[in-house]
């Protein structure tokens, strides 16, 4: 497996690519965004276990995203369970792993909550998980910034060492500590096309926020309400955007990402025998 440095414009590409994909398949790719999302709040809701089950489902789920996005991109349509795949690895050995990185990556994730609880005291923690009245006047205390802060900057490696893992597990058969670290070389070989990356969604999504503002001031209070619901992981704009965002991965993990395996050219054939 060889990993390739890219050039900072990739980044832009990757983005765009992924609205490519949509736009290609719009149906199949919003299905597996509101699959997706419908799996891991239904994981949520299971007692006890429920914040721990979303980080652990979500590579899997993500394994089954991107290969959506791979054969929309290869002219293909997705099958409506291609988001599943993941739980199908078990048959070549990979559903095990697959799990393990999950389990790291919700380690990690609890990690960054933690000490993001130890700024405010618990504030972002209650709201992220619906605790908590969206009304409550804690939330406006400065102190729920400075622990979104901390929160943001802590995840920032851990998407470093789960952007490619699910695939490197997956498709190239690498083990979960293996394939973080893969990961996390690949991301920081390619931080300027990452880093043009992340603005680029950034820029999408002050445009989004921008045109829901728009279009909720043109449309019917009842019409905007069902269609544009501030903050809802269902709402159409919410799924467009989820599906466009994992849509991208699959670009830049095709950029950046060889299996020398399959680069690798059959050797030719050695001289016959002498009779």
């Amino acid at each position: 497996m060889q990993v390739d440095r890219i050039p900072p414009r990739a980044g832009w590409r990757w983005m765009a690519h992924g609205f490519r994909l949509l736009r290609r398949q719009p149906l199949a790719m919003v299905a597996t965004a509101a699959g997706f999302m419908l799996t891991l709040a239904i994981a949520g809701q299971v007692p006890l276990i429920g914040p721990l089950a979303i980080p652990v489902l979500i590579p899997l789920l993500t394994v089954g995203f991107i290969q959506a996005a791979r054969t929309v991109d290869e002219g293909g349509r997705p099958h409506p369970l291609a988001l599943f795949e993941g739980f199908r690895a078990r048959s070549r050995g990979r559903l095990k792993p697959l799990l393990v990185l999950g389990v790291i990556n919700a380690v990690l994730s609890a990690c960054a909550m933690g000490v993001a609880l130890i700024a405010d005291g618990g504030t972002l923690f209650r709201s992220m998980t619906g605790t908590m009245d969206p009304s409550d006047p804690s939330l406006r205390d400065g102190a729920v910034a400075y622990a979104m802060i901390i929160f943001v900057l802590l995840s920032l490696p851990i998407q470093m060492l789960m952007w490619y893992s699910p695939l490197f597990v997956a498709w190239n058969g690498r083990r979960p500590l293996e394939a973080v670290f893969f990961s996390l070389v690949a991301c920081w070989r390619n931080r300027a096309a990452f880093v043009v990356y992340g603005a680029s969604w950034v820029l999408v999504l002050l445009a989004a926020t921008l045109a829901v503002q728009l279009l909720r001031s043109l449309l019917p209070g009842d019409l905007a309400g069902l269609l544009l619901v501030p903050g809802s992981p269902f709402s159409p704009v919410t799924l467009l955007l989820i599906a466009a965002l994992y849509g991208s991965i699959w670009p830049s993990y095709r950029d950046v990402v060889h299996d020398g395996r399959a680069d690798t050219p059959e050797a030719p054939p050695g001289p016959l025998p002498p009779a």
